[in-house]
């Protein structure tokens, strides 16, 4: 019964492998997206940024006061739209250069703390690939490897502090 317990932590490590061979393609996907995002979001800005190095030395937060400031409904209305693009503009350009620091800071931004929207954007569209280059391949090898580790750790614990009899058995 020993085998059953190696088929098991090789399912587990093929499992890792193959989740982990994916993590660079999201990545990569989460930032065509956030790009995406970013020069739809700049391009939607750009004439009120026009307007604001015209009238407010470019300084836009004072073409939104302006507009906000007006007694007109539309224009005051209108203030409320320019500020929330370039209140999403901003949170874009802030999580773009965030992503691009690093590798590290590239995956915690994805993994931990992702811009909801994109990333729900990315995993609606995502279909599974397999990009073989050194960042896969280590993914892989090190998630297949983890979740294995972690298979063996379970098992120990398991059979250290329950003595279960069927893991028992299973096992040896």
């Amino acid at each position: 019964m020993k085998i059953i317990s190696h088929y098991l932590r090789l399912i587990l490590f093929i499992t890792g492998v193959l989740f982990g061979v994916q993590i660079p393609a999201f990545m990569d996907a989460y930032k065509n997206s956030l790009l995406a995002h970013l020069n739809e979001s700049s391009k939607s800005l750009a004439e009120f940024q026009s307007d604001a190095d015209k009238y407010f030395n470019g300084d836009l937060t004072k073409l939104i006061n302006h507009y906000k400031s007006n007694k007109d409904p539309v224009f005051l209305e209108g203030g409320e739209s320019i500020d929330s693009i370039y209140k999403r503009n901003l949170e874009l350009e802030k999580a773009f250069l965030n992503f691009n620091k690093n590798f590290f800071n590239s995956f915690i931004h994805v993994f931990v703390f992702p811009l909801e929207d994109i990333k729900n954007e990315v995993l609606k569209n995502y279909s599974y690939s397999v990009k073989l280059n050194k960042a896969s391949i280590l993914g892989g090898i090190v998630t297949g490897t983890l979740l294995s580790a972690f298979f063996d750790i379970f098992i120990f614990i398991c059979l250290k502090f329950k003595q279960n009899k069927l893991l028992t058995f299973l096992i040896y």
